[in-house]
């Protein structure tokens, strides 16, 4: 596979699974001198770069990875570390198990764009990061399906804790957090009595994704991944079942599978095209994320 924009640099490209994102693997390059102009196109036609070899440092991925971004964002999850050295990097989710296809914050309206990933420990066994393209996805749909989703909006409806929603929103007002909702266009946010709260989010299933402005379905309509998620349509009745089982199945068909067996390779998605997933792991595999936006 060959793309003149890369010609005269150390590095092979080929393609990452049956998708359109590609594997980047040093020839001798290093991360540093690397230009990005050209990855950034590349990011932008396919939508997943997965790089290969590099031997990256943590230093050197942030420097690389940060380059994609006007801006950074974290979160105060507890299942998530912060890295005291390098301000933006922190832990995926921490666990042995499992994650089931997602995109990252893709339930508010505040979703990241872009997603990246750094391998720190290999894994002995799983912890295989798998994404799916959501322009493929959405083509690969049953018509009924797709129309469905293109025709009717849905609803994400999270329940956090106080400890929970004071850190994300950074105050322990709920009550300019629900004033402050209600200056987002489809969010409602309520205040339970046993002082919970819950968030109301009606948006469409189907949305442009950023680098490319094509349809996509790319959003947290699989179950299993968020603690306090349900998806609904907007009325607030239940997806049907045999829509929420055909696209699980067509993600998990389309999906490719980044293995993390070597320190110092990473990863940088376009969060709002792909979703990705996590097989079970053996506990000893170690991977940061680094996350933000483009505008």
């Amino acid at each position: 596979m060959n793309d003149p924009r890369l010609e005269g640099l150390a590095v092979s490209l080929e393609q990452f699974g049956n998708g359109p994102g590609v594997v980047v693997t040093s020839q001798g390059a290093k991360v540093r001198e690397l230009p990005i102009r050209p990855f950034k196109e590349l990011l932008q036609e396919r939508g997943a770069l997965v790089f290969r070899g590099f031997d990256a440092s943590k230093s050197d991925f942030v420097g690389f990875a940060r380059l994609f971004m006007k801006q950074v964002k974290t979160t105060p999850e507890v299942r998530r570390r912060r890295d005291k050295l390098h301000p933006g990097l922190q832990t995926a989710l921490l666990g042995n198990e499992g994650l089931n296809f997602h995109a990252d914050f893709a339930q508010v309206p505040q979703r990241t764009h872009i997603i990246s990933f750094y391998c720190a420990v290999p894994a002995q066994w799983g912890g295989e990061t798998l994404v799916t393209d959501g322009e493929e996805l959405l083509r690969a749909l049953s018509p009924s399906t797709r129309e469905a989703l293109r025709t009717r909006r849905i609803r994400h409806s999270t329940t956090l804790d106080r400890a929970n929603w004071s850190a994300f929103s950074g105050t322990q007002d709920a009550t300019e957090i629900v004033r402050q909702a209600r200056e987002v266009p489809g969010l409602e946010c309520v205040h339970n009595p046993d002082d919970t709260l819950t968030t109301h989010w009606v948006t469409s299933a189907v949305t442009p994704s950023v680098l490319r402005s094509e349809p996509c379905l790319c959003t947290n309509i699989f179950p299993g991944v968020y603690n306090g998620l349900v998806t609904t349509w907007e009325d607030g009745s239940p997806i049907p079942r045999e829509i929420t089982d055909e696209i699980q199945q067509k993600a998990a068909e389309l999906s490719a599978r980044i293995v993390w067996n070597r320190a110092g390779d990473f990863a940088i998605v376009d969060n709002t095209r792909y979703v990705h997933a996590r097989t079970q792991q053996d506990g000893i595999r170690v991977i940061f994320t680094m996350q933000g936006y483009v505008t």
